[in-house]
């Protein structure tokens, strides 16, 4: 590996992004029943999108991705090539592996290079970066990142435990604690215990952020002061807590802005538990089952725990994220 510090602004970006679309090709050219003047946009070959900064200047991008690699269009019913990145031949890529990319500024030159995750036939993923080179105008391979799967049961021993926002970091303290993970957040206030594979997300800038590989997510806050301020019931609070909130966490996890929050006040599965949510939040691309907790830990502070899954086996997976991230509590430091 390179430089791995830098390109961590990439993995998060990458990691908050949705499943990317199905893979797409440029055999439309041939098509026999292709509309002279159609929109090219509408053609089925756009797999993702983004926006690419250089020298101070946005261009919004379509993303088709070939066998060889990945294509930057203008965002115009004219095809315009932007630019391009190439698979590098040694790992054997088709368009099939791709799954998601991430346009971001790895090294802090004001230019946006790229990232993209690829699925691998063991079950790994691996993740490609490329940068971009102001003397040549284009993209350069400059590393690979390789996610293993088969040992998300092992504890990290890596500064991967957490993947960090490229413009802050929390104050953490994360403890192997013999069967799972410990993590206490001093910037939010927050602790609590996981289990191995997860990680720390930063992307919150007020919460605590757990993510399990997998697109699903568990967001923790302390809310005693927004809550002893409040005038009205808890479950009005928790209704509230979920049209703000709720609201405001989708973007940063899924790069998902303005959703609708449709959730119903439910009978909590803990009776010590002050309210609960169940329901969905979703816009036109992104769905995920959420359920939110409204509760007191043991030395009575107030706290709020969401959970965000969008696998398709949520109630399962749900059941599972609820009880490994446990003992979630208000977090001080004394003296």
């Amino acid at each position: 590996m390179k430089n791995r510090k830098w390109g961590m602004a990439l993995i998060a970006a990458l990691l908050c992004l949705c499943m990317a679309l199905s893979a797409c090709s440029n055999d439309a050219d041939d098509d026999p029943n292709e509309v002279v003047g159609q929109d090219w946009r509408t053609w089925g070959l756009v797999v993702d999108s983004g926006t690419i900064t250089r020298n101070g200047e946005d261009t919004a991008v379509l993303v088709c991705v070939e066998d060889d690699g990945a294509y930057f269009y203008h965002d115009d019913e004219n095809q315009v090539l932007f630019d391009f990145v190439k698979f590098p031949e040694e790992y054997g890529l088709t368009s099939g592996n791709y799954n998601a990319i991430a346009f971001e500024d790895g090294n802090g030159d004001g230019n946006t290079d790229v990232a993209i995750q690829f699925n691998m036939d063991d079950d790994n993923q691996l993740v490609l970066v490329w940068m971009y080179d102001e003397s040549s105008n284009g993209y350069y391979f400059y590393d690979e990142i390789v996610d293993d799967n088969g040992n998300s049961d092992t504890p990290d021993e890596t500064p991967e435990q957490v993947i960090t926002n490229s413009d802050w970091e929390h104050d953490t303290i994360i403890e192997d604690a013999g069967d799972e993970m410990y993590v206490a957040d001093a910037t939010v206030g927050v602790q609590t215990y996981y289990p191995y594979g997860y990680v720390v997300m930063e992307v919150i800038s007020d919460a605590l952020v757990l993510y399990d590989n997998n697109f699903n997510y568990a967001v923790a806050r302390c809310v005693n002061d927004i809550y002893a301020d409040y005038n009205g019931s808890v479950e009005e609070f928790a209704i509230d807590y979920a049209n703000s909130y709720i609201y405001n966490d989708f973007g940063p996890l899924y790069s998902m802005f303005s959703p609708i929050v449709d959730m119903d006040i439910k009978d909590p599965d803990n009776p010590n538990d002050l309210a609960q949510m169940d329901g969905y939040v979703y816009d036109d691309t992104e769905s995920a089952y959420v359920r939110l907790y409204i509760y007191t830990d043991a030395d009575g502070n107030v706290m709020a725990k969401s959970f965000y899954v969008t696998d398709d086996d949520a109630l399962t997976v749900m059941d599972e994220m609820c009880s490994g991230v446990n003992h979630t509590a208000w977090y001080g430091i004394e003296g």
